[in-house]
């Protein structure tokens, strides 16, 4: 197995930034110690398309072996073994190890990077069986705990990762004692804050009727209105024009589209119907 650099914290100081508040009965874990203290620099892109696959997705925590752990793709196997990337950070205190382990993307890599919303492998190595409690510190500082399965046996055991957030998130899981941290720096243009991946539109309060083109139309036409479903107009004569008041003067007549429209028995001077004069 490759030599791992292990980097102790005891001689670093400790952010007040991060929280340690923990929900659900899970061990309070030991605030980290922030990227910039540990002078670590975001490293390129890992190229992944991997996603979990339904299955994964159902379980949460999917037994394995350490050679899944161990493939990786050709190229991306010195940057898994890299001094850079390779850093065992531990909590302060102890003999300067962690009982269980946590990689990011392959073993033994524990620091990686990748694109908003992308998805990346972590691969937990317990030395014992027992409960595991799966811990998620945001670039703004606060702490995502959750209850991740159990451990059955000792072993190699995956985990998926959801890139949410621009900037550095920094992981650790604990199983009848603490792993290592893992620091994955997410590229995004904003940081700092949660951008939902998969945005809807707000609801409409209330519904917006669809538009008739009709309508709108006459409507458009200073002469014209639309009156049941229908668009009556006056023509291009103005409101002075002294046949439409005549008109409009009779109670058994009305002016529509130009024209001077009688119900019941009209004068003789008027002859809609053809008739002849009525007597």
């Amino acid at each position: 197995m490759v030599a791992i650099m292990c980097i102790t914290l005891g001689a670093v100081s400790q952010p007040y930034q991060y929280s340690t508040q923990t929900t659900g009965g899970a061990p309070t874990p030991i605030s980290p110690t922030s990227p910039d203290a540990l002078g670590l620099q975001a490293p390129s892109v890992t190229s992944s398309q991997q996603a979990p696959t339904p299955q994964e997705k159902s379980q949460g925590l999917i037994k394995v072996d350490q050679q899944m752990a161990y493939s990786a793709p050709s190229g991306l196997g010195a940057t898994a073994t890299s001094p850079t990337y390779a850093k065992m950070i531990v909590p302060p205190g102890g003999t300067g190890t962690a009982p269980n382990s946590l990689y990011i993307s392959y073993a033994p890599q524990t620091v990686a990077s990748c694109n908003l919303y992308a998805n990346l492998p972590m691969w937990l190595q317990t030395s014992s069986s027992g409960d595991i409690w799966f811990y998620e510190w945001y670039p703004n500082g606060m702490l995502d705990t959750n209850y991740a399965g159990n451990a059955y046996v000792p072993g190699w055991y995956k985990r998926w990762f959801l890139a949410d957030v621009p900037g550095w998130h920094i992981l650790q899981y604990y199983c009848n004692g603490w792993s290592n941290y893992a620091y994955i720096y997410v590229y995004g243009q904003s940081g700092g804050y949660w951008v939902n991946p998969t945005p809807n539109p707000e609801p409409t309060p209330y519904p917006i009727p669809p538009v008739n083109p009709d309508k709108l139309k006459c409507e458009q036409n200073p002469w014209c209105s639309w009156v049941n479903g229908r668009c009556l107009c006056e023509g291009l004569i103005p409101s002075t024009n002294p046949e439409k008041q005549s008109c409009e003067q009779k109670p058994y007549c009305s002016w529509v589209n130009g024209k001077c429209l009688c119900t019941g028995l009209n004068p003789p001077a008027t002859d809609w119907l053809g008739l002849g004069n009525l007597k």
